[in-house]
């Protein structure tokens, strides 16, 4: 069948999928068109007219005349510079920064500790 607008939209849906296309949506009033022209084209009797080709020569030529104020140049993006890389540390030294970073938390713990253990002393006592 070669004329997709005496088609119901169930059957175009059909002959769409058994040329093996899927539509992606339903078949309405709005996307008939859309669907009807996927389906001329998968048959291979959908070739552009004369004219549209002409209009599409006429565009190539118009953007290719196109001042530089309709279509600016991007923006360039300036980089920043980069920083430095630090050569990493060594094994020895990375541990002992771990160990310093252990060892300033139990102190930070320690001292919670013992102001929580007075807190809690001076409560007791006083009442």
């Amino acid at each position: 069948m070669s004329n997709p607008t005496q088609l119901s939209d169930r059957e175009l849906r059909e002959e769409l999928i058994g040329l093996g296309y899927t539509p992606n949506g339903p078949i309405t009033a709005t996307t008939r068109s859309v669907y009807e022209m996927k389906y001329l084209s998968l048959i291979g009797e959908l070739t552009p007219s004369p004219e549209s080709q002409e209009e599409g020569e006429e565009e190539e030529e118009d953007l290719a005349r196109a001042s530089p104020a309709r279509f600016p140049q991007p923006i360039k993006r300036i980089r920043t510079p980069q920083k430095e890389k630090e050569e990493p540390a060594s094994a020895a030294n990375s541990a002992l920064n771990h160990n310093s970073q252990l060892n300033a938390k139990w102190k930070v713990r320690t001292a919670f500790f013992l102001a929580l253990a007075i807190v809690v002393y001076f409560y007791l006592n006083a009442a």
